[in-house]
Parts: structure tokens; sequence; C-alpha cells
């Protein structure tokens, strides 16, 4: 990456994270299904800062606890190949609301994670109940949409 875009990728950052409650660390790559935290909890402000760590194995898409394996339409994607250490922010604009999300290659193996699902294992929309979806799912879909109920705080996102 070259200097001037370094500079302007990290100054977007830094704008981005001023601006927020609270910054909540994603992170994907170290292993198939090592998405770490599972679920994190988050208000609104705060950003969400994913980054993959193992490129081209791993990736973010926002999904529903109805579809685990489906990028939604209007959530936030890494698209189908990430590449070159990818890190981007994303910001929560409604409080409490329940995020899904999960890696295109490895949801059918649980790779998936949660911001703001019930913390009961039991409860419908949980972080458990998400994984047994994912699991149980025969349907992928790479979609790259855009965000909704977040937003980019990022310009490589």
């Amino acid at each position: 990456m070259s200097f001037a875009v370094t500079i302007v990728f990290l100054s977007l950052i830094l704008v981005c994270v001023a601006d927020a409650q609270n910054v909540q660390t994603i992170t994907a790559g170290y292993s198939k299904g090592s998405d770490s935290p599972l679920n994190v909890t988050a208000a609104v402000g705060d950003i969400l800062y994913f980054s993959i760590i193992d490129t081209g194995k791993h990736t973010f898409a926002q999904t529903s606890l109805d579809h685990p394996c489906v990028a939604v339409t209007g959530g936030f994607s890494t698209g189908v190949d990430a590449r070159d250490n990818v890190d981007f922010a994303v910001k929560m604009l409604e409080g409490n609301a329940t995020v899904y999300y999960a890696c295109m290659h490895h949801c059918h193996d649980g790779e998936v994670g949660t911001v703001n699902a019930p913390l009961d294992p039991s409860a419908a929309g949980s972080f458990d109940s998400f994984v047994l979806a994912a699991r149980a799912s025969n349907v992928t879909d790479f979609v790259r949409p855009r965000a909704s109920l977040l937003h980019y705080c990022s310009p490589f996102a």
C-alpha cells in the first residue's frame, strides 16, 4: 500500500474511532472456525473493527438468522475473496439490534458470529442457535452487498 493511501486510510479510521463510544475488534483467520470473539455487545455509535489475518480463506458478510450463509442485501461484506489482510470498520447505527455475520467459505462449518445476540444459549436468536442454523443450512450466496443497519467507516470495505 502506498504511503498516501495508508495516510488516507488511517485518517478515516481515526475519524470513525473518534466518534465511537467503544471499539470491538473481531478477528478471523487463524484457522477454520476461529472468529473471535463469537458474540459481542455493541451500542449505537460503537465501532466493530473486523480484521482478517489469513487472506483468501476467510471473509465477513452480514447475514441473518433465517439464512445464516446468505449475505443480506444492504449488509456489510468483504466480498468472496479477501485480499492482503483485510481490515474494515463498521459503525453501529441502531442500538441493541442483533447482527449476524458469517465467513462465506466456512459458514456451514459454523464459522459465524453475532453482535447483541441473546446471552441465553437456549433463546431464539442466540449465538448457539445461529451456529446450529448455519451448520444445517444448505444454501450459500456470495452477494457483495452494501451497508444499511451498519455503515462503513473504511474506504476499503
